[in-house]
C-alpha cells in the first residue's frame, strides 16, 4: 500500500474513534484510541457549556482503569470556568498498558440538561530499555543543537574570551527613525562557555538591563502579563521575573512532559501555554520496508494550563499530523525530527496558531476542540495557493497575526534556490484559502543575502515598522543580527553582535515596569508595645501599596493597601516578634501589581515600658549605638533618688542602677556585658518616669 494511502487510513479511523467517543463532548484528551501517552497522563472531558459542580461528589460516575495497573481513582476537578472535567489518577499508569476509561450517563450542565456517558481507550508508551533511552536522550540533544549548535562546529579560529560585563559586546549599525521602546533578547555565544547574555537595551545601545547568562537561560522576552520570563535549560522550566529582575515564579509542563525553550506565553489571569519535544521509539518500515524498525521520531507536545497549574488543553502532533507529512526530511534515518514547533500564538478569533519548522508550516488549530482548521505553508499539506511568493516558506519560526489580520513569519529559506532568509507578511483568505504577499525584506550585504540556518523572528510595530532577528546567521562575517526597517524597507535601527552570537528572537517593548519599594528603603520605627510605623520610598509607577505584617512563626497575614509611602499598623501584641513586607499597585503600568519586596522584622516593646513621658523628668542617651559605656545626661526636678534600669527587648530586667543624692547630670552604665542588640532605658523618679532606646553594637 502506497504510504501516504496507508498514513491516510491509520488517520481516518483515528478520526472515526474521536467522533464516536465525543458525542456528547467537544475536546477529549488523551484522545480517544491514540498512543504514545506518558504514565503520568491525566483525563481531560470538555463541554460547549458549564457543568454543574454536582459531577465533584459523584466518583461512581468515572472509572479509569489499567489493562496493568487495575483500578484508579481519581481526584476530579472542574476547570477552565466549569466547561471542563479534569481526572487526576491517584497512581501512575504502567508502561506499555492500556486505560480504559468509562463516563456513565448523569452528568448535568448548569442549565439541567444530562449528558451521555462515554467510553474510550489510550495507550500508555512502551518500557524503554537503557539503550532506548540512550537513544532518545542523544536524539533531544541532536535536535536542540539544530537551533542551538554546539560551540565547537562553527568557527575556524576560537574567540578571545567572552566580556565579563553584564552585556555582550555590540555595534550600533543604524539608528534613524526606530521605534520607542527598548529591544529585549537573550544571546549567546558558540564558543566560549558562559558567554552568554540576557539583555534589555535602548535605541542608542545603552544597557537598560544586562546580566551574564550563569544559569543557561533563554528564550529571554517581556510576556503577554507584563512579566519578564526566560527559559531554565536545568530545569527545564520558564522562570518569570519582576520589574526589580527577581524570580517570582516557576512554570512546568504537565502530564510527565518536560518544557522546551521555544515558546512560553502567559496572561494576566495566569493561563499559560508551553510546548515540548516528545520523542517515541516507531516502528518506521510500516511505510516503508528500508527504514528503520526502531527510529526515534520526535512529534509535538504543547498544553494550556490555568493559573493553578493543572492542564486544561493538550494537544499532540500524535493525534494529527502523520509523520509523513516532514518536509525535507530523511525518513530513513535513526532519528527523525519531524515536526519541530517553535512558536504558538493566539489568533484573534482565539483559536490557535503552530508553527513548525520542519512542516514548513503554520497550522490553525480550534482551541475548543483540538481539531485542525488549515495548514498554510511550504510543505506538502499547504492547503492555499500562493500569490506572489513562488517559493512560499522554508522552515520557518515565529508566525503570528498582527493587527491589520495579515500573518508575519520569519522565512529561514533553508530550501529556497539559493538558501536567503526573509521577513515576510500575507494576506490570508482563509475561506478561498488564498495566501497573497504582501511584503517582504531580507538583508542584503556585501558578502550576499543573510542566511539564518535557525532560529528568528518578525515584530510587527504600532508605528508600521517591522523589527526582524536574523537567528543562527554563521556563514557571513560582520552582519548584523538585528534590524528594523520602515514601511518602505529602509534601516532605520540595526544591531551587531560578535559573528560567533547568535539570538534566538529579539522584541522590541515599551516597558513600563511595575516596581516594588526598593528594599533598602523599606524600615520600621516608632515601635511600641501595640503600634509601629512602616515607611519606605516611592516606586515607580506605584499608585498605591500594599502592607502585611504577621507574628512570626504564625501563616495568616493582616494587610492594608494604602496611598502614602508610610502606614502606621495598631493593636500589636506586646514584646513580640512581627515580619512585613510591602508591594505595590500600578494602574499604567504592564503588569498591576509587583511582587513583594522582602520580609523584614521588628520587635514590639514590652508593656511596662510603654510609659507617660514626664515634663518634669527627661533624659538624652549617648553615644548611640554604643560598644561600652553609655551616658544619660537627665533632667529632673527630683534629683535626690533616680534609679536607671535596662532591659531587653522582650522586657526582662538586666541592669538596675541607683543613683542618690547626685548633683550630676551625667550617668555613666557599663555595657560591656550586654550583647549586641537594641535595649530600653529607663529613668525613674519622684516626678515620674521615661524610657529611651538604645543599640549596642
Amino acid at each position: 500500500m502506497n504510504n501516504r494511502i496507508y498514513s491516510a487510513v491509520i488517520f481516518l479511523l483515528f478520526f472515526i474513534m474521536k467522533q464516536i467517543a465525543s458525542a456528547q463532548f467537544a475536546y477529549i484528551s488523551p484522545t480517544p484510541g491514540s498512543s504514545f501517552h506518558n504514565p503520568e497522563e491525566q483525563i481531560i472531558l470538555g463541554s460547549d457549556v458549564s457543568l454543574d459542580a454536582s459531577l465533584l461528589s459523584s466518583p461512581e460516575l468515572f472509572q479509569v482503569h489499567g489493562s496493568v495497573s487495575g483500578v484508579h481513582r481519581s481526584k476530579i476537578q472542574l476547570v477552565d470556568d466549569n466547561g471542563k472535567i479534569l481526572l487526576q489518577p491517584d497512581t501512575k499508569f504502567t508502561e506499555g498498558e492500556t486505560v480504559s476509561v468509562n463516563i456513565a450517563d448523569g452528568i448535568h450542565t448548569k442549565s439541567g440538561a444530562t449528558l451521555k456517558g462515554i467510553s474510550f481507550t489510550f495507550k500508555i508508551r512502551d518500557p524503554r530499555n537503557p539503550e532506548q533511552q540512550l537513544q532518545i536522550t542523544k536524539a533531544l540533544r541532536q535536535v536542540y543543537e539544530e537551533d542551538f549548535p554546539s560551540r565547537a562546529e562553527n568557527l575556524k579560529v576560537k574567540p578571545p574570551g567572552a566580556p565579563t560585563q553584564g552585556i555582550p559586546d555590540f555595534t550600533i549599525l543604524t539608528n534613524t527613525t526606530s521605534s520607542t521602546g527598548d529591544i529585549f533578547f537573550s544571546d549567546f555565544n558558540f564558543y566560549v562557555n558562559d558567554a552568554a547574555y540576557y539583555c534589555i537595551v535602548n535605541n542608542n545601545g545603552d544597557s537598560v538591563f544586562g546580566k551574564q547568562d550563569t544559569v543557561t537561560f533563554n528564550n529571554f522576552e517581556l510576556n503577554r502579563n507584563g512579566y519578564l520570563t526566560a527559559y531554565n535549560q536545568h530545569d527545564s522550566d520558564f522562570v518569570m521575573l519582576d520589574s526589580n529582575y527577581k524570580a517570582i515564579g516557576t512554570y512546568q509542563m504537565g502530564n510527565g512532559y518536560k518544557a522546551d525553550v521555544h515558546e512560553f506565553l502567559i496572561f494576566p489571569d495566569g493561563t499559560h501555554w508551553m510546548l515540548c519535544y516528545d520523542p517515541q521509539i516507531v516502528d518506521m518500515t510500516v511505510y516503508n520496508p528500508n527504514y528503520n524498525s526502531a527510529a526515534t521520531v520526535i512529534g509535538c507536545v504543547f498544553q494550556k494550563l490555568d493559573k493553578n497549574n493543572n492542564v486544561i488543553f493538550q494537544w499532540r502532533s500524535w493525534d494529527h499530523f502523520g509523520i509523513l507529512d516532514a518536509d525535507h526530511v530523511n525518513f530513513a534515518n535513526a532519528i527523525i525530527d519531524d515536526v519541530h514547533s517553535n512558536a504558538i500564538d493566539i489568533d484573534n478569533d482565539g483559536n490557535i496558531l503552530l508553527t513548525s519548522r520542519h512542516l514548513s508550516e503554520i497550522t490553525k488549530i480550534n482551541s475548543s476542540t483540538g481539531d485542525i482548521i488549515w495548514r498554510f505553508g511550504g510543505g506538502s499539506q499547504n492547503q492555499f495557493t500562493f500569490t506572489n511568493d513562488n517559493d512560499k516558506v522554508s522552515w520557518c519560526h515565529d508566525g503570528r497575526r498582527i493587527a491589520n489580520g495579515h500573518i508575519t513569519v520569519f522565512d529561514n529559506g533553508n530550501y529556497h534556490s539559493p538558501a536567503t532568509s526573509y521577513g515576510k507578511e500575507y494576506q490570508l483568505d482563509e475561506v478561498n484559502k488564498t495566501a497573497t504577499l504582501v511584503w517582504s525584506f531580507k538583508r542584503t550585504t556585501s558578502q550576499g543575502d543573510i542566511f539564518s540556518k535557525a532560529m528568528g523572528d518578525v515584530q510587527r510595530l504600532p508605528n508600521g515598522n517591522t523589527l526582524i532577528c536574523w537567528g543562527l546567521v554563521n556563514t557571513l562575517n560582520n552582519v548584523p543580527k538585528i534590524t528594523e526597517v520602515d514601511s518602505a524597507n529602509n534601516i532605520v535601527w540595526e544591531l551587531q553582535l560578535a559573528d560567533q552570537d547568535a539570538v534566538y528572537r529579539a522584541l522590541r517593548h515599551n516597558w513600563s515596569p511595575c516596581a516594588r519599594p526598593s528594599n533598602s528603603t523599606i524600615t520600621a520605627s516608632d515601635i511600641t508595645s501595640t503600634t509601629a510605623k512602616i515607611k519606605w520610598k516611592p516606586a515607580t509607577n506605584a499608585s498605591s501599596y500594599d502592607v502585611e505584617y504577621r507574628k512570626v512563626g504564625t501563616i495568616t497575614w493582616t494587610a492594608k493597601t494604602i496611598s502614602a509611602v508610610s502606614a502606621k499598623i495598631k493593636n500589636l501584641t506586646p514584646s513580640t516578634k512581627y515580619e512585613y513586607q510591602v508591594r505595590s499597585h500600578c494602574m499604567n503600568a504592564g503588569a498591576p501589581l509587583s511582587a513583594w519586596s522582602n520580609i523584614k522584622k521588628f520587635t514590639t516593646a514590652p508593656q511596662r515600658l510603654d510609659s507617660t513621658v514626664s515634663p518634669e523628668i527627661s533624659f538624652d542617651i549617648y553615644p548611640n549605638p554604643t560598644s561600652g559605656n553609655l551616658f544619660l545626661n537627665v533632667n529632673s526636678v527630683d534629683r535626690q533618688s533616680l534609679t536607671i534600669t535596662i532591659y531587653d527587648a522582650s522586657g526582662k530586667l538586666l541592669i538596675s542602677q541607683e543613683s542618690v543624692n547626685s548633683d550630676a547630670n551625667k550617668i555613666l552604665i557599663n555595657t560591656n556585658m550586654l550583647p549586641n542588640g537594641f535595649y530600653f532605658a529607663e529613668v525613674n523618679s519622684a516626678s515620674g518616669n521615661v524610657v529611651k532606646k538604645f543599640v549596642k553594637q
